[in-house]
């Protein structure tokens, strides 16, 4: 009897002892650059997972792509980081912005802390890849000298592309966007919908109920937006405060609007301004 319970410990075991492993490949965070590319992140990774159901490790990484605006030509700009873990992933992609030769982007590390947000810039040849710190939504000035962004429960702030001149101007805010012609900020406030500043974080205009606001042509003078209550993007023109709700932007997902503005990103997908879908980043 003894023998039979060795043998049943020993093939349990075993078993504990064998895994399988998962994979998974995911194109996320697409924006703009100025000449009409898109950044996007890949997050790609392993997942091995035992006999009894456990996540026992793996490894994580993200990776820096742009593509052409029909969706050819991709090419990989650089890894951004990598790392192994012990029960499920730990990186996660929140956003990108680019203006001229560089990208600023901003994930989720939570080997920092729950949620904790970290900030990368870049050149788009893959170059000079470094850590600006602690913050969410960067966003370049049209030159890509300066970088607004989200600093969780302390507002909106500003800094100078290589992490100097760090400073706050606005108290309260999210999702902050710089204009295309380099002289406002839009974010949005909790209670008090979509705001707009000059650069020091003087107010002088407000838009209410509206999320994740991306500047137009600079030409253009307008915003496009979610509106969460119509279920679908908003394109505001702030000369006259109108509003065009026709066309493509259906959905509550942060959408981007190209510098040609003729096209729009909503979550992974490229529309043209009719509705009729270019592309879609399904790795």
């Amino acid at each position: 009897m003894r023998k039979i319970w060795i043998v049943i410990i020993v093939l349990l075991m075993f078993q504990g002892c064998s895994t399988e492993t998962s994979y998974w490949q995911n194109w996320e965070a697409p924006n703009w650059t100025s000449d009409g590319k898109i950044v996007f992140l890949e997050d790609d990774g392993e997942q091995k997972i035992n006999s009894w159901g456990d996540m026992v490790g793996g490894n994580q990484t993200l990776t820096l792509y742009e593509i052409d605006e029909d969706g050819n030509n991709l090419q990989e700009i650089g890894e951004i980081i990598s790392c192994s873990f012990e029960s499920g992933r730990v990186l996660v992609p929140i956003s990108t912005s680019s203006a001229g030769n560089r990208v600023v982007l901003s994930i989720e590390d939570w080997r920092r802390g729950d949620h904790y947000p970290v900030m990368y810039i870049v050149k788009r040849n893959g170059d000079s890849l470094f850590e600006i710190g602690s913050g969410r939504n960067p966003d370049f000035s049209p030159d890509a000298s300066q970088i607004v962004y989200e600093k969780p429960s302390q507002g909106i702030w500003i800094m100078d592309r290589d992490g100097g001149n760090d400073h706050q101007i606005i108290s309260e805010g999210k999702d902050p966007a710089w204009s295309s012609d380099g002289e406002r900020i839009a974010f949005y406030r909790d209670y008090k919908g979509l705001l707009i500043s000059n650069t020091s974080g003087s107010l002088i205009d407000s838009l209410n109920f509206r999320h994740y606001p991306d500047w137009g042509p600079a030409d253009s003078n307008a915003l496009v937006v979610t509106h969460y209550g119509l279920g679908r993007g908003v394109i505001i023109h702030l000369d006259s405060h109108s509003e065009d709700t026709t066309g493509i932007l259906s959905g509550e997902w942060p959408i981007k609007w190209s510098p040609n503005g003729a096209l729009f990103i909503c979550n992974i997908t490229i529309y043209q301004r009719d509705g009729t879908e270019v592309f879609s980043l399904i790795p």
